[in-house]
Formats: structure tokens, sequence, C-alpha cells
């Protein structure tokens, strides 16, 4: 998994993944993620973390509304791509849900 982060100095993150096609499909997406949305929000001072996806992965964005994401808007066909214009989703958590992602953390790990 390749993880990138811009962090910006008004107490935000936007954050990108990228993971390896022999690993989907397999959990790994939303536990790595829950778990660095933990870590940020532990040993940083974010209020927000938000992910930019778009609108043909699909598996993105499950993994991000599963743990814990809301969807705050849509750019409307922003990126052409395979002949097609496909719309950018933005997705955020805020600090204040901290508690929610941990308990989520113990779940996932409670199903192994």
């Amino acid at each position: 998994m390749i993880v990138k982060i811009i962090l910006l100095t008004t107490y935000r993150s936007q954050t990108t993944t990228y993971i390896d096609s022999q690993y989907l499909n397999k959990g790994y997406g939303v536990e790595s993620l829950v778990l660095f949305i933990n870590y940020l929000f532990s040993y940083f001072n974010f209020r927000k973390i938000y992910f930019d996806v778009y609108a043909f992965n699909d598996l993105s964005y499950k993994s991000l509304k599963r743990a814990g994401f809301i969807e705050e808007g849509r750019f409307k066909e922003h990126r052409f791509w395979n002949g097609e214009y496909y719309d950018l989703i933005r997705l955020s958590v805020f600090r204040d849900r901290l508690d929610e992602i941990r308990k989520f953390i113990k779940h996932l790990f409670r199903e192994k």
C-alpha cells in the first residue's frame, strides 16, 4: 500500500492511498485506512481528514464510507478518463467521530 499525505496548515489533511491489485477485496484497505485515521487524529492536531475519489473508483468510495467518511460534495465531470467524464467526490471525516472510528477498529480486529 502506498500512502501520500498532504499536511495542510489549516488543521486538515488531504490523503491519497494506492493498494496493489493483489491486495484488493481482502479488507486491507478499510483496515489500514481506519488505523491511519486514528493515527493522524491521535498525533496531529487535525480537525478534518479528506479524500478525493473519482466516481469510477467504486471500491475506494465504499471503503471510505465503511470507514466513517461522509460525502461532502461532487465536482461534476471533473476528469476525462477512458473516453468519458467522471465526477470527483470529496469525502471527509472529522475529529469528533474518533470514538466511532476506534469502536470500528475494535470491531474489525474481533472479526479476525
